[in-house]
């Protein structure tokens, strides 16, 4: 299980308005105190992430990265990450989606993809998805 090394940002890439809302509200409730940051495309992300690369902005500590994107999936925000080495290091990638297809969790493990969950369905499972990255004993996913 992953889990938080610091408290730079939790960053959210998702293009759904709902599970945006949804995640940042059970993240409010959840045990996590770091800066949350939420993306509404892959682009705007990695427009983000070239900030970080010039020190305009920290490197995030968990980036929860939705699959199924229109424009540019969450496999190409990951891919086009591996290609810079300065993001070789970056702490944490997790892949919300979803999607159970183990093809998916195969390239996103094989890109990098630290952890891999399928999207919570209730607010319970979202607090306990987040309240299981913070630094000690793991919390029960319920």
């Amino acid at each position: 299980m992953t889990r938080l090394a610091n408290e730079n940002a939790i960053v959210m890439v998702d293009d759904n308005d709902g599970d945006l809302f949804l995640a940042e509200t059970c993240y409010r409730r959840s045990s996590l105190h770091a800066p949350w940051l939420a993306f509404a495309s892959g682009r705007d992300f990695i427009a983000y992430m070239s900030g970080v690369k010039l020190g305009q902005h920290p490197m995030p500590a968990l980036v929860l990265l939705d699959i199924n994107m229109p424009e540019m999936s969450g496999i190409e925000v990951l891919e086009h990450l591996r290609q810079d080495a300065a993001f070789d290091e970056l702490p944490i990638v997790c892949m919300l989606t979803s999607s159970s297809d183990p093809r998916d969790r195969a390239q996103a493990q094989r890109l990098g993809a630290r952890d891999f969950f399928t999207k919570p369905s209730t607010t319970a499972e979202y607090v306990a998805l987040f309240d299981s990255f913070a630094p000690g004993e793991p919390a029960p996913l319920v």
